[in-house]
């Protein structure tokens, strides 16, 4: 049977970082507003859900990443053109456990339910942006059991339909472990739910070699392909941070290439 696999690509507009160097300091678009977010209050705003239309104008699968801090701007969402939520963030520990949930927890919380009401999905976004922590969770069986099954029941709590997994700087030398990692995560969620969805951020370039690509679309619904920050504000020359091919001008790396 022909399994149907999503392959999906983000992009973003050129912006300018002060500071940001390109190596062991470089830090992504995601860590950059988790970081800037991460210490606010779980008190959010609750917002009225407003009404959309419920039927979806697109054909293929489209996700939108929503910052758990914007309830403000949800009734700017336009859903029809939506039919992925990627509701960011939880913060993934190195013992397992799930911090900064946010608002997720709340009973009839309105990005979920407004998105259910306009036949959207929602998934649950999990971060870790710590080399170390990802490390020990991939390296630890029991460790990767307690993160999977606290994800399994954040996510059937919040009413949820999935979970997409956002690590980045992934150690060098854990590409078998990583695959382990989803391997069993997918399986325990369809067990639970074959409905549920199962995604993970891929970066534009594996600098390290430990995403086993094809592997991982085999035990993953999509691979969402991190597709910017090809070039940064201390490179030697200006340059678009998602650039779909380079020429002579801006070296080797590109969203073709990555693709």
């Amino acid at each position: 049977m022909l399994r149907r696999f999503f392959l999906i690509i983000s992009f973003t507009f050129l912006i300018f970082l002060p500071g940001l160097v390109f190596g062991d300091e470089f830090k992504s678009i995601h860590q950059l507003d988790w970081e800037k977010l991460k210490d606010k209050s779980g008190d959010l705003p609750r917002e009225k859900s407003p009404s959309f239309r419920t039927t979806p104008c697109v054909n293929k699968e489209v996700v939108g990443f929503y910052n758990s801090y914007s309830s403000n701007y949800l009734s700017q969402i336009q859903w029809d053109l939506l039919t992925i939520l990627a509701w960011f963030s939880v913060t993934a520990n190195a013992d397992g456990s799930l911090t900064n949930s946010s608002g997720w927890h709340w009973p009839e919380y309105a990005p979920i339910t407004t998105a259910h009401s306009n036949s959207v999905k929602v998934v649950l976004t999990v971060t870790c942006f710590s080399g170390t922590t990802i490390g020990t969770i991939l390296s630890t069986p029991s460790i990767r059991t307690t993160l999977i099954n606290n994800l399994l029941t954040l996510v059937q709590n919040g009413n949820g339909d999935g979970v997409c997994i956002d690590f980045e700087g992934v150690p060098a030398g854990y590409k078998t472990q990583l695959l382990a990692f989803m391997t069993e995560l997918n399986n325990t969620f369809k067990s639970a739910n074959s409905n549920y969805h199962v995604s993970i951020c891929t970066p534009a370039v594996d600098w390290n070699g430990v995403f086993d690509y094809d592997q991982l679309a085999l035990n993953c619904d999509a691979l969402f392909i991190m597709a910017y920050d090809y070039h940064w504000s201390s490179g030697p020359k200006a340059g678009p941070v998602a650039q779909l091919t380079s020429g002579s001008v801006w070296g080797t790396y590109n969203v073709t290439w990555t693709v």
